[in-house]
């Protein structure tokens, strides 16, 4: 024989909800536990390594300049295309944007009295890296510090 409640509900149904409520909660906990302990920090580390690729890419692209710019009596080139194929097999990507953002971006100084006032400045065009709050246009490369 069942046993009712006051609202003529079955008592065995009001646990098979609770129960059915109970574990809803528990899943849902436990996916939000997996999320903020699991799958953040992985996605932080894999944005974190791809800001460090670009930084890389920056300072490739740097040295490239100055490569060019000690066999070019210490002009640096006008754009970037300039270093490729001779002292870049390409232009490297942004690997949070995957296209290059740096050709626009390149911006050259050449003193044509002193060499040494000369200067250039690259960087990563737009908010690629902003979910490890960078600012626009962030990482920079400079010729002078």
């Amino acid at each position: 024989m069942l046993d009712y409640d006051r609202d003529n509900v079955p008592v065995r149904g009001q646990r098979f909800l609770a129960f059915l409520f109970a574990g809803t909660i528990g899943i849902l906990l436990i996916l939000a536990l997996w999320w903020h302990l699991i799958y953040l920090p992985a996605e932080r580390k894999k944005l974190a390594g791809e800001l460090s690729q670009c930084r890389k890419n920056l300072e490739e692209i740097g040295n490239a300049i100055e490569m060019y710019a000690y066999g070019h009596s210490w002009q640096y080139p006008r754009s970037i295309a300039q270093l490729t194929p001779g002292y870049l097999k390409a232009i490297p990507s942004c690997p949070s944007a995957g296209f290059d953002t740096y050709s626009g971006t390149y911006q050259v100084f050449n003193d044509p009295h002193d060499y040494r006032d000369s200067c250039f400045t690259i960087y990563c065009k737009g908010h690629h890296h902003e979910l490890l709050n960078m600012p626009e246009d962030f990482p920079r490369y400079t010729s002078k510090p």
